[in-house]
C-alpha cells in the first residue's frame, strides 16, 4: 500500500483518523500507530512482518546496550544488519518495475535508515519503550512528514502524543497537499517509465 492508493485515501486513512481521535491514552495511540503502521508497510506481502519485527528488537535491545564501552561496535553490527536485511526486499519491491513498487523500495531503505539513525543517537541506555521506538522506526505518518528526522528530534512529540480536531485538520490539509503533489508526480513518473520501456 502507498500513499496515493484508493484504499489508503479512503479506508485506511480515514480508520486511523477515527482511532487517533477516538484513543485518549498516550500509549493507546502509540500502539494504534504501531499496528495500524505494520498493516500499511506489509499490505500484501506479510513476508516483511519478519523483517520488520527482527529490525525493531534488534535494534530496541542494541540501543538498550549503549552504555556499553563497545556500544560502537554493537552499533555498526546492527545497523549493518538493518541494511543488509532490507536491501534484498527493496530490490525485490524496485523489480516490478512500477512506480508503487519504488515508492515500497524507498520506505524500506528509509526504515533501515531510521534504525540506524536511531543507533547513532542512543544514549542512556536507549528508549525503554519499544512502542515508542517502534512508531519512530516505521509510522507512516513520521515516513510521509519527514524520513530523516532523528529520534531525538520527535520523541518528545511520541512520548507525548496528543490529537485533536486541529491537528487533524491542520495534517490533514498537508496530506491533501502532499497526496496531490505525489500523484502528480507518480503520473508523470509512470509515463516516463513506460515511454522508456
Amino acid at each position: 500500500m502507498i500513499y496515493t492508493d484508493l484504499i489508503f485515501v479512503f479506508l485506511f486513512l480515514p480508520v486511523y483518523a477515527v482511532l487517533m481521535l477516538a484513543l485518549r491514552d498516550r500509549y493507546e495511540k502509540n500502539f494504534a500507530a504501531v499496528v495500524m503502521s505494520l498493516i500499511f508497510f506489509v499490505w500484501g506481502r506479510p513476508l516483511y512482518y519478519a523483517l520488520i519485527f527482527l529490525n525493531i528488537f534488534t535494534v530496541y535491545a542494541a540501543g538498550r546496550l549503549s552504555s556499553r564501552s563497545d556500544y560502537n561496535i554493537i552499533r555498526i553490527a546492527v545497523t549493518s544488519l538493518a541494511a543488509a536485511s532490507a536491501l534484498p526486499a527493496a530490490i525485490a519491491l524496485a523489480s516490478d518495475n512500477t512506480v508503487k513498487g519504488a515508492v515500497s523500495a524507498f520506505g524500506v531503505l528509509l526504515f533501515a535508515l531510521r534504525c540506524g539513525l536511531y543507533l547513532r543517537d542512543a544514549e542512556d541506555g536507549g528508549e525503554r519503550n519499544i512502542i515508542n521506538l517502534s512508531v519512530y522506526l516505521m509510522s507512516f505518518e513520521f515516513m510521509a512528514i519527514s524520513p530523516v528526522l532523528a529520534y531525538s528530534e520527535i520523541k518528545e512529540g511520541i512520548a507525548g502524543r496528543k490529537t485533536n480536531l486541529a491537528m487533524l485538520s491542520g495534517g490533514l490539509e498537508r496530506f491533501v497537499g502532499g497526496l496531490a503533489a505525489s500523484a502528480i508526480l507518480g503520473d508523470s513518473l509512470e509515463r516516463v517509465r513506460q515511454a522508456a520501456l
